[in-house]
């Protein structure tokens, strides 16, 4: 590794020429990026184009669930097939990139670089979680649709009040991780309690119009469902979050539990303060 230190710059940027980079854009899910086997005795070199291949992945999880979230109430099977094609790229570039990864665990990593490929390995998988939640979603969609369910008005303020708050953790969880922002990664665990939340309360305002006989057992089941799927998407950004921060922190000297029971208890004035500000933009739209 040593010898290539001082041509680091150089090899970074035939790294960076080396993939099909069409992360950006409206073509940002045509192509796979290359990870470039050569590179693996050098994972100076090597880990830049892994990171550079997730933040691809990041972004195709993020349109695949911001375009099956967008088709509640309006189904469109175009998008559906367009995203099950950005899912099937997905899939190839988790299984690529996990892999790739793998094969790095077996060179000589400093103690930063295992540090690194464990975050990255984590996120990999998160992010192509999300994506599958995505199709989980728009195949939900679809279902409602072909049964003809029509919810009432107070059902779906509440799957769009969700699906607000939804669109904003996997968009900032995603810049977070392209970025490397850890203080963006800090605002997620807050608003994924939130989440947490208007969950609780839309199941619990649907038991009510339940027994007031405002809505049928069918739809209800299929409202449950749904909105059931999409908090799932929370825990996996909430999981990349903790990744980020942690990723942050000394190798040995972070632990989650920890962190997440401070925050909990109240010993985070930034917790508090954006746990405040989340409920009210969301929860107390449906409260």
């Amino acid at each position: 590794t040593l010898l290539f230190l001082p041509f680091t710059k150089q090899l970074c940027n035939l790294a960076e020429k080396t993939i099909k980079d069409n992360a950006t854009g409206e073509d940002e899910d045509s192509d796979i990026p290359i990870l470039e086997e050569r590179f693996l005795t050098t994972p100076s070199i090597a880990i830049p184009q892994v990171k550079h291949s997730i933040d691809a992945l990041g972004k195709l999880s993020r349109k695949n669930f911001s375009k099956s979230i967008d088709m509640i109430g309006k189904f469109k099977p175009k998008i559906m097939a367009r995203l099950l094609e950005r899912e099937n790229t997905v899939n190839k570039l988790e299984v690529n990139l996990s892999h790739y990864l793998v094969k790095l665990t077996d060179k000589e990593l400093t103690e930063d670089e295992g540090k690194t490929v464990t975050h990255m390995l984590q996120n990999v998988i998160e992010f192509e979680n999300i994506s599958d939640y995505a199709v989980k979603i728009a195949y939900k969609i679809s279902e409602i649709q072909e049964e003809n369910v029509v919810f009432s008005d107070a059902s779906q303020k509440e799957l769009s009040v969700m699906s607000e708050a939804l669109h904003e953790i996997v968009d900032t969880v995603t810049t977070a991780f392209v970025e490397g922002d850890v203080q963006s990664a800090k605002c997620i665990e807050p608003l994924e309690e939130t989440i947490d939340l208007l969950n609780e309360t839309i199941k619990y305002n649907h038991l009510v119009r339940l027994k007031n006989g405002n809505c049928s057992i069918d739809s209800g089941i299929l409202f449950l469902e749904l909105i059931s799927i999409m908090e799932s998407v929370s825990d996996c950004c909430a999981n990349i979050a903790f990744s980020i921060i942690a990723h942050d922190k000394p190798y040995d000297g972070f632990d989650r539990h920890k962190y997440k029971r401070n925050l909990h208890e109240g010993k985070k004035e930034f917790f508090n303060e954006k746990f405040i500000e989340y409920q009210q933009k969301y929860c107390d739209q449906i409260r």
